[in-house]
């Protein structure tokens, strides 16, 4: 983009003065509506922007009214700063503390605090005004906190607020967990001869232009015309980043707020998710949030009715937390540790917050779950992902991996293939594959057969998995002497030159002599066509060498062999048949056609009879 964008969201009171000061700031007029301009409130999110020292500075203007508090939530999520308005002479209101709350838990840290018409009151009322400010936001976890007196009359003081906010955002640092695009809608529209637009801030990996995107829930896809950054014409948007998107191929009326605009089959849209929910300490402590009863919930940009089922409580009070089930009245595609908020009915205020923990429950009973969940909670996924190796016993489908964890998606990948085996989105735990693999291989043993397909049916349709548990099963029965044939393992007759030819193997160990058809039938007392006929299946197995025109030897042992004399080699300079009659004692017969194996391993050179080790330039075979 050429510049790094802030994200700066406002909040405080109705009438504190947020959108004048925004405009102030900008130049851009945020109140997009005429009812909000006859009012003189924002009803809805507004949107400016200013380029300050090379950075760009985009504001989401959210309303203060309090039955609009949806929007500034919405306006909230995916900010990296927030410009937070206190009338100077109506000082901390409702809202105000209502405001804080919320952007407190969505974790937001960097907070910049505009005393607004700091012009209209006595300097001892300002004073007072700012150490009642600096009190209230003690009580949070703000880590960096700077208050201004402002008015919009005072350019000085607006140019100091303007430097306020540069100075701090240059302390933000962004992270990107993943490259999979993925945008929260807050706004969708037609422009004459333009076509559908949706907006948003992209809060996770990067866009182009031409790329086709999809609209989730509804898994509609779109391909992306044009796209606009504060309105400037790019071709590539990035995480956190106020964007644009110019969309063929979609209608205004297939897409709403609060759906998501991302890459291609990547994301999960889900109707329930698992979750952590604590009760805010500013709730009247009389209040109660009740399982198996529906509240308004606020997500991103979207909101709507949800149910919320408690795992191991009947309700929450305040200051009280707990794992709980969200069943809401639409799908939502939430990332991990996402935050949201719950909104009582009677009387309308933000009662409790939540963090998204995971959308699969991977059937693990009520007491795992809790594990798990609490796990998650802390973000300790290694402990959570062997948790879940240990009780899934049957193939599951993870998750987009933002979906999954907080880590950047080569990390969590990383992690899951301790604990299981991974083919796409499919995982089965390394538990679960030994325990079938050992199932397997005792009935084998017990009854001398299996069919494979018993089970690799239980790993389809993954041929990685299936073909992972066949070669376990398939390599430790070939060592124990059963035949694959037709997906089924058992032990194969042997005919009686399969018996012979082991019985020659045997006998080849104990004897060197034993080289060839001659010597062998007369060991035997077989006739020579039998014994020759048992060398050609050892030969054939790779068992035996042929030496020369009539002499064979155990690959083992001229293995051994070729080892042994390149070592003496190495300390003695060479190696003749006197020499190699110390490694094996055997007869010339055996003894020169074993040199001259040397020989044509080319790491040898054979002069006057003697093979000197080739360590010097030689041939190295």
């Amino acid at each position: 983009m050429g510049f790094k964008s802030i994200i700066i969201g406002t909040a405080g009171h109705i009438d504190h003065g947020k959108s004048a000061l925004v405009k102030k700031l900008t130049g851009t007029d945020p109140d997009r509506f005429r009812e909000e301009k006859q009012r003189g409130i924002t009803l809805d999110l507004g949107f400016a922007n200013y380029k300050y020292k090379g950075l760009n500075f985009s504001y989401v203007d959210v309303p203060g009214h309090e039955k609009l508090v949806r929007n500034m939530i919405a306006g909230a999520t995916g900010t990296d700063m927030i410009l937070f308005t206190i009338d100077a002479g109506e000082g901390i209101k409702p809202q105000t503390e209502e405001h804080a709350e919320i952007i407190s838990f969505l974790n937001i840290k960097t907070i910049v605090v505009a005393i607004t018409k700091s012009d209209l009151v006595e300097k001892v009322v300002l004073e007072k005004r700012r150490k009642e400010i600096q009190e209230f936001f003690g009580k949070y976890n703000f880590k960096n906190i700077k208050i201004i007196n402002t008015s919009i009359f005072d350019d000085q003081s607006t140019e100091n607020l303007k430097e306020t906010i540069y100075l701090e955002s240059l302390k933000i640092k962004k992270s990107n967990i993943t490259d999979s695009f993925l945008m929260r809608i807050d706004r969708v529209f037609t422009l004459k001869g333009v076509g559908t637009v949706i907006t948003g801030t992209s809060a996770a990996g990067s866009v182009k232009k031409n790329d086709t995107i999809e609209i989730l829930p509804q898994k509609i896809q779109g391909k992306i015309k044009s796209i606009q950054i504060h309105s400037r014409e790019t071709q590539i948007a990035e995480k956190g980043s106020r964007v644009a998107l110019n969309l063929g191929g979609i209608k205004k009326s297939e897409v709403e707020r609060g759906n998501i605009a991302a890459a291609q089959d990547i994301y999960n849209p889900t109707i329930s998710f698992y979750a952590s929910l604590i009760i805010f300490d500013s709730t009247d402590s009389e209040y109660r949030l009740k399982h198996n009863k529906t509240y308004s919930l606020f997500i991103g940009t979207f909101s709507t009715q949800a149910k919320i089922i408690f795992i191991n409580k009947q309700h929450l009070k305040k200051s009280e937390s707990g794992f709980c089930k969200i069943i809401m009245q639409g799908k939502y595609t939430p990332l991990f540790n996402e935050k949201f908020f719950i909104r009582s009915l009677s009387p309308q205020r933000t009662v409790a917050g939540g963090s998204v923990l995971s959308i699969y429950s991977f059937n693990l009973n009520k007491k795992d779950i809790l594990k798990y969940l609490g796990l998650l909670s802390e973000e300790n996924f290694y402990d959570a992902f062997q948790l879940l190796s240990r009780d899934l016993a049957k193939i599951h489908t993870l998750p987009a991996l933002p979906q999954l964890t907080s880590m950047e998606e080569s990390k969590t990948e990383d992690l899951l293939k301790k604990f299981f085996l991974l083919d796409g989105n499919k995982i089965c735990s390394k538990t679960y594959m030994s325990t079938l693999t050992k199932e397997a291989k005792d009935k084998l043993m017990a009854e001398k057969n299996l069919n494979l397909g018993e089970y690799t049916n239980k790993l389809e349709p993954s041929d990685i998995f299936t073909e992972y548990l066949k070669n376990e099963i398939i390599t430790f029965a070939k060592t124990k002497g059963f035949t694959f044939e037709n997906n089924a393992l058992f032990i194969k007759k042997k005919t009686e030159h399969e018996i012979i030819a082991e019985k020659i193997y045997t006998a080849m160990a104990k004897e060197i002599s034993l080289s060839n058809v001659s010597n062998i039938a007369q060991a035997l007392s077989v006739d020579e066509k039998t014994a020759k006929n048992a060398l050609f299946i050892l030969q054939n197995n790779n068992k035996i060498k042929k030496l020369d025109e009539k002499n064979y030897i155990r690959q083992d042992i001229l293995d051994n062999f070729i080892n042994s004399a390149t070592e003496k080699a190495k300390k003695e300079g060479y190696i003749d048949i006197s020499m190699a009659k110390e490694i094996i004692n055997t007869s010339r017969k055996i003894l020169i056609p074993l040199l001259e194996q040397l020989d044509k391993s080319g790491k040898f050179t054979n002069i006057n009879n003697k093979r000197y080790f080739n360590d010097r330039g030689g041939k190295t075979g």
